[in-house]
C-alpha cells in the first residue's frame, strides 16, 4: 500500500496523470468476474449507522494485478491492493489491518462495510456506500445543502477546545466552494482534511484506510466554531471555537525531561550505536503518519549512512501479545522499506509512558508518533519531533523534512 502520489498528481488531484496511473476504465476481460463492467471512479460513504456520513473518492480498476486501487481526498491519495469477485469487491489496507468488503446491488452502487481488523480495534466497523462519478471532482465532495459558498476560511485559526486546549487549523481554497486543511492538536496528532464551502459552512472529511475523519466549520463575525469528530467508530468528537492568527506555535507534546539530556535506551548502549550519531523512531503499523516519514528516513539514511549516521525504528502496536507484534513489525518493515534495524516493544496503550524510553514526559496520555529523535554522538538528544505531516500539507511538509534533514546533518558535524 502506498500513500501519496507524485508532484505532478498534488497540483491536480484528478487530473490526467493520476487517471493515466490508475487507469481505472480500462476494459479488460476478467475471468469469472464482471469488474470491467463496474471498474471506474466512485463516491464513497463510510456511515456510523447513526446517519453520520464521511466521503472519499475511490477507484477500482477492473485489473487488480496490473493497476491498484486508489482512494483519494484532494491532495492527499493512497493506492492499495483489491480483488473481484463476480460483483464483490475486497480492497485490502495491507499494513493497517483493514479492509472494505462490497457488492454492486441491481443500481449498480457498491453497499458493504469497511472493517478494522488490527488488535486495537477488532471487530470495528463502518457501513460503506459508493455510487458511480465520471471523475473525482473535489467540488462534488459534499453537497452544497447550504447553497452558494459565502464565507471565506483561508489562513492560520487557533482553535480553543471546550476542555480548554489549544490547536492549530491552516486552511486554504483551491476557488471559492473548494477547501483543504491540516489540523494540529495538543497530542501532536494532525490530519489533513478537504471538502467544500455552502453558505458559511465548510465541511471537510478524509480517509486513508486508518481511520475516518470529518471536520465541519461554521464562519461567524467573531471567528469559526466547529466539531472534529474521528476514530475507526467515529466516536471521538471535539468541539473547538477559533479566531485567525497571523502565526501560532504549538508547544511540543514530548519533553526530554532528563537532566543529562539522554533518552533511557538499552539498544543505544550497543557497540553498533553507541558513540555514533543515532536518529531513533518510534512508529506502529496503526500509524499513517509514520507512512508519511517512511520516505524522508529513507532517504536520509542512504544519504548519509555512509558518513556514520545509525537509524534505529522502535514498533509499538499496543499489545502484550509478542507473536503478534513481530508479525506486524515484519509487514511494517516489508511495507516501508526499511533496511536498517527494527525491533519490537510489547506493552499496552495503558503503558505508554512505562514502554517508551524513560527520560520523556508530555501532559498528554499520549504524543503523536512517529516520534523522532536526533542523537548526538555523545548520547545526548539534539532535537526531536512527534507527529509527521505528509506531502499533501505543502509548505507544512516541506518545511518539516527540511528540518529533518537539517537535524540530521547536524548530528554529524
Amino acid at each position: 500500500m502506498r500513500r501519496h502520489g507524485p508532484a505532478a498528481h498534488l497540483a491536480a488531484p484528478w487530473a490526467a496523470a493520476l487517471l493515466a496511473v490508475v487507469a481505472c476504465t480500462e476494459q479488460r476481460p476478467a475471468k469469472k468476474s464482471d469488474a470491467p463492467a463496474f471498474a471506474g471512479w466512485y463516491r464513497a460513504t463510510l456511515n456510523d449507522g447513526d446517519g453520520l456520513e464521511v466521503p472519499f473518492f475511490i477507484s477500482l480498476p477492473a485489473d487488480p494485478g496490473k493497476h491498484e486501487a486508489v482512494v483519494t481526498n484532494g491532495r492527499q491519495w493512497t493506492a492499495t491492493e483489491h480483488r473481484w469477485s463476480g460483483k464483490r469487491v475486497h480492497v485490502e489496507f495491507g499494513v493497517y489491518a483493514t479492509a472494505i468488503d462490497a457488492t454492486v446491488d441491481d443500481t449498480s452502487t457498491l453497499v458493504g462495510k469497511w472493517t478494522h481488523k488490527s488488535r486495537q480495534w477488532s471487530g470495528t466497523s463502518l457501513a460503506f456506500r459508493a455510487e458511480r462519478v465520471e471523475e473525482p471532482d473535489p467540488a462534488l465532495k459534499f453537497e452544497a445543502s447550504q447553497g452558494p459558498p459565502k464565507a471565506d476560511f483561508a489562513g492560520t485559526w487557533k482553535l480553543t477546545t471546550t476542555d480548554g486546549k489549544i490547536a492549530k487549523l491552516e486552511v486554504d481554497h483551491d476557488g471559492p466552494a473548494v477547501v483543504n486543511a491540516t489540523i494540529w492538536f495538543a497530542d501532536g496528532v494532525s490530519e489533513f482534511v478537504s471538502g467544500n464551502v455552502s453558505g458559511a459552512q465548510a465541511q471537510l472529511s478524509t480517509f486513508d484506510g486508518v481511520a475516518p475523519s470529518l471536520l465541519t466549520l461554521l464562519r461567524g463575525d467573531a471567528g469559526v466554531k466547529g466539531m472534529w469528530i474521528t476514530n475507526p467508530d467515529l466516536d471521538k468528537r471535539i468541539v473547538f471555537t477559533g479566531k485567525r492568527v497571523e502565526t501560532l506555535d504549538l508547544p511540543a507534546p514530548v519533553k526530554v525531561s532528563a537532566a543529562d539530556g539522554r533518552i533511557g535506551l538499552p539498544e543505544l548502549e550497543h557497540p553498533r550505536y553507541a558513540g555514533h550519531p543515532v536518529i531513533v523512531q518510534l512508529v506502529g503499523s496503526w500509524c499513517a503518519h509514520c507512512k508519511n516519514a517512511a520516505p524522508v528516513m529513507t532517504k536520509i539514511h542512504e544519504t548519509l549512512r555512509p558518513k556514520g549516521l545509525q537509524m534505529l525504528t522502535i514498533d509499538y502496536e499496543f499489545t502484550s501479545d509478542s507473536s503478534y507484534n513481530l508479525e506486524r513489525a515484519a509487514r511494517l518493515k516489508k511495507e516501508y522499506g526499511i533496511t536498517w534495524q527494527l525491533i519490537t516493544r510489547d506493552g499496552s496503550a495503558d503503558e505508554f509512558w512505562k514502554i517508551v524510553p524513560t527520560g520523556l514526559s508530555g501532559p498528554e496520555p499520549f504524543a503523536a508518533f512517529p516520534m523522532t529523535f536526533f542523537i548526538r554522538p555523545n548520547g545526548k538528544v539534539h532535537a526531536y519531533h512527534a507527529g509527521f505531516v505528509g506531502v499533501e500539507s505543502k509548505e507544512a511538509h516541506a518545511q518539516l523534512v527540511a528540518r529533518f534533514e537539517r537535524w540530521a546533518g547536524e548530528l554529524l558535524q
